[in-house]
This record gives structure tokens, C-alpha cells and sequence, in this order.
């Protein structure tokens, strides 16, 4: 599966219909080491989480009311790339959306 260079950020579920998030993950990593991969599921611990980790993925995250912490390990994962600069004085051409329907 190609993969565009232009995606900076991938969050996926772990469960999907065609192929799991583990096998993305791969997928991408294999393509474009440099993406940051984001899984969600319902449960993050265990041996998928530990899995996921040593596949690459840049964090785990437990579905709930997740748009809060996708907002915060999104805004950390493209600071630690040098994609962003962290904002203190709140400027929006760098700063992660605040749209509610993430």
C-alpha cells in the first residue's frame, strides 16, 4: 500500500475491517519511517500496546473522550519533529486545531 510523502501525522484504530493497525503501522514505517503513527483502541494495554511501541508507533491511546489527548500527543509529536514550534503566544499558523469535531 503507497503511501503519500506529504503526512506528517497517521492516527488509526487498531481494528479494522481489511487490515489491523499493527499491519499499517508497518506498512507506513516500512514507506516513511519518518510518519508518526498514532493508534487508538479500546483497550490501550496489553501486549497490542507493547506491540505497537516496538513496531514504531508514537503513542497508543484508549478511545473515550480522546479529543483532548489526540489534540495534546499530536501537538508534542510534531514539536519533537521540528514540524511546529511550541506557541505560547497563541498564534494559530502552527497550533493544532481547536475544532470540537476532530
Amino acid at each position: 500500500m503507497p503511501f503519500p510523502d506529504h503526512f506528517h501525522v497517521v492516527i488509526t484504530d487498531l481494528k479494522m475491517p481489511i487490515i489491523d493497525g499493527i499491519e499499517l503501522l508497518k506498512s507506513i514505517k516500512n514507506q516513511r519511517p519518518e510518519t508518526i503513527v498514532i493508534l487508538m483502541t479500546a483497550y490501550a494495554s496489553g501486549e497490542p500496546a507493547s506491540n505497537a511501541m516496538k513496531e514504531g508507533a508514537y503513542d497508543y491511546i484508549e478511545k473515550g473522550n480522546i479529543h483532548d489527548e489526540i489534540r495534546t500527543v499530536v501537538h508534542i509529536a510534531l514539536m519533537n519533529k521540528g514540524l511546529i514550534s511550541d506557541d505560547p503566544a497563541g498564534e494559530k499558523s502552527n497550533s493544532i486545531s481547536e475544532d470540537k469535531d476532530l
